[in-house]
């Protein structure tokens, strides 16, 4: 059987990886978290549970063939990164396999205002399951090129426009409406920060660890340009190590 580590308790790749009838591990830094996941995975019996930081994993050289996880480099600071890849090209086997989705700044990004990245979700349907992908594309608006950091602070900050003294969030667009609710409602405190750049960035500061075999984009996002901020990488593992 092939072994599979799953970086975080995601459920959908942990029910993946059973049912190709993997050796499953799953490695994740909150405890608690994961096993409130495992409500949700049939087979999570069968699992082997790892509380560590992904950058010191207790597992031995050259023993695992394939790493998933999603957007799991994107969670660590940025000057931790290269450590990070240093620990996965240790564990996974020669040829090993590093998959992954990405959070990145496509090549062509062109940065807006926040007002501007809102009003293009002003038609959007069902606003409420778009609010995920309409705070990446405000929050992608954030990025700060000396820190490699997209943050929630700053979009907390502009919130504040649209909120009434009883705490509600108004616009004269019902859309945008709602999507301002929900986008408080998820995220609040609003103080999550993603370390990513632009993909031409991400591309040269793995190349000395992985080679990137193939490259996805899924078509399910209201903008199509957020469709090309989450790649799914297929990566195969350099050298011996």
């Amino acid at each position: 059987k092939p072994w599979v580590l799953i970086l975080g308790s995601t459920p959908e790749l942990r029910t993946l990886a059973h049912s190709m009838g993997c050796t499953v591990l799953v490695a994740d830094i909150n405890e608690e978290f994961h096993y409130a996941m495992s409500s949700f995975v049939e087979s999570a019996s069968q699992e082997r549970f790892i509380e560590s930081d992904w950058r010191n994993l207790p597992l031995n050289n050259a023993s695992i063939d394939i790493v998933l996880g999603d957007v799991v480099i994107q969670n660590i600071e940025f000057a931790a990164q290269d450590k990070f890849l240093q620990e996965m090209q240790r564990i996974l086997r020669p040829n090993g396999l590093f998959i992954s989705k990405m959070e990145v700044l496509p090549n062509d990004w062109t940065f807006m205002s926040f007002d501007e990245a809102l009003l293009e979700y002003a038609s959007c349907d069902v606003p409420v399951e778009r609010m995920i992908e309409a705070t990446c594309s405000i929050m992608n608006n954030s990025w700060d090129k000396r820190t490699n950091l997209i943050s929630l602070q700053p979009v907390r900050k502009w919130m504040r426009k649209f909120e009434s003294p009883g705490g509600e969030f108004f616009h004269e667009n019902l859309i945008l409406q709602s999507l301002l609710r929900a986008m408080w409602d998820f995220w609040q405190p609003m103080e999550k920060e993603w370390s990513f750049g632009f993909e031409k960035d991400l591309e040269k500061q793995i190349a000395p660890y992985f080679s990137i075999l193939q490259r996805s984009v899924l078509h399910d996002c209201f903008l199509s340009k957020i469709d090309k901020n989450f790649p799914i990488w297929l990566c195969r593992k350099n050298g011996p190590v």
